[in-house]
């Protein structure tokens, strides 16, 4: 009877040893599954910031050639009605011609 003991003791050692392996050969796999999909993840959201980088990008390029040229045309206006004391047109000064069917010409009068 003890050699039937001993050795329902030793299958039980034996069983939770298995037992043991399998499960952390389990958790290392389900460890590294996790990882790569981290990774995965990570990745698409480094697509995404890039993405708004580079339309930001392209946007403070176009706000930048914006502000320079309505800085320009400021400056040319102001130097209009100093120097030369010019003002802006009036709806009313402007009239529309028509030359031939297709073509029309704006000519302000005064």
């Amino acid at each position: 009877m003890k050699e039937t003991g001993t050795k329902l003791v030793g299958d039980g050692l034996r069983v939770m040893a298995w037992s043991i392996v399998v499960g952390g050969i389990a958790s290392i796999l389900m460890l590294h599954v996790w990882n790569q999909y981290r990774i995965m993840e990570v990745g698409y959201e480094i697509a995404d910031v890039t993405s708004e980088h580079r339309k930001l990008m392209e946007q403070n390029k176009k706000l930048s050639i914006e502000a320079a040229v309505v800085g320009r045309t400021e400056r040319l206006s102001n130097l209009a009605r100093e120097r030369y004391g010019l003002e802006p047109v009036a709806p009313f000064q402007v009239q529309t011609l028509t030359i031939s069917t297709d073509e029309q010409v704006a000519l302000v009068v005064e």
